[in-house]
């Protein structure tokens, strides 16, 4: 290692100017070339001494932190190695289902009376028609059903909750209703988060929601799916195991060459169970600021980011 005492007293050309490197010319040659440069092009060689000693002392102590200062995350690039595709759950981790169907039912609710309600209620009393739905199929107590028809079926089943008898109500009217889970808007992060992941990964959606309902909503928001998939694709909801695996199958991959990225611990738990990859990626406000479940990771998940921005500059996208 050549000693700082040598250094010529001139600017030294092709420093990196990086705390902790030296890179002068094509040689390696120590650490602190910041202060080093600073004090040669500053042409004060009586100075460089007392500076390399305070940087090494710096250095033995370990760096000091600024007070309120952020610490810089480390990519996770590896957490993923051999990972090819990363399949998405859409609703609430991709789409913001709670506000997008409050806004579309309030005009709805006050031309039929029910002037009172709260739209956001309604929009959760709809939802929690989702999953009892669903397990009818899983069950295999009914045949499978696409999401739009559970949907309309559902809407039925809710209204009378809000003092309107879906008799009453046109059945175009239910039907355009029913539409606005086509038309659910993005979180804020998710098409540019999307669009940096696309250029490494195969991205589609691993949904409950039907291929035509991903497809509006796609278009509509210029979502950039690499492909479709989900529970009609491979005729299975989630959890089912077979949601997961027949997706591995129809992209030709081995699970753990897959990764599903879900706000919801459950969803990421089914996966694992099936030897996908996991990655959390949480909406706090998805049901609300008063929301209490899905937080906080419950497992040790393969990554956990704080949105689909995040995630790509943790994979270094």
């Amino acid at each position: 290692m050549v000693a700082p005492a040598t250094l010529p007293l001139m600017p030294v050309r092709g420093c990196c100017r990086r705390p902790g490197h030296w890179n002068i010319g094509d040689s390696a040659l120590c650490l602190f070339c910041n202060l080093i440069c600073t004090a040669v092009l500053a042409r004060k060689p009586d100075r460089i001494a007392e500076q390399i000693g305070k940087a090494v002392k710096r250095g033995k102590r370990g760096r000091r932190r600024k007070k309120n200062s952020v610490r810089i995350k480390e990519p996770n690039v590896m957490a993923l190695d051999g990972v090819c595709a990363l399949v998405f759950d859409v609703f609430g981790t991709v789409v913001d289902w709670r506000s997008g169907v409050a806004r579309e039912a309030e005009p709805f609710l006050q031309r039929h009376g029910a002037v009172s309600a709260i739209p956001t209620a309604f929009a959760d009393a709809w939802r929690r028609r989702y999953s009892p739905a669903m397990e009818e199929v899983r069950s295999g107590r009914r045949p499978f059903r696409r999401l739009d028809v559970l949907h309309r079926e559902n809407l039925e089943a809710v209204l009378p909750e809000f003092g309107i008898d879906p008799a009453s109500v046109p059945a175009s009217e239910l039907d355009e209703l029913n539409l606005a889970w086509h038309r659910l808007e993005p979180w804020p992060d998710v098409v540019a988060g999307l669009t940096r992941l696309r250029a490494r990964y195969i991205i589609a959606p691993l949904s409950n929601g039907n291929i035509a309902l991903m497809l509006n909503m796609a278009k509509r928001s210029r979502i950039p799916w690499d492909a479709i998939l989900g529970a009609e694709v491979v005729q299975a909801y989630k959890p089912a195991p077979e949601a997961y695996l027949r997706t591995a199958d129809v992209l030709a991959m081995k699970p753990d060459e897959i990764c599903l990225v879900a706000a919801h611990n459950g969803d990421l738990a089914a996966a694992r169970a099936c030897g996908l990859r996991t990655a959390f990626v949480p909406r706090p406000t998805e049901h609300g600021v008063a929301q209490t479940t899905d937080m906080h990771p419950d497992q040790a998940w393969d990554l956990v980011a704080s949105d689909f921005i995040d995630l790509a500059e943790r994979l270094q996208l």
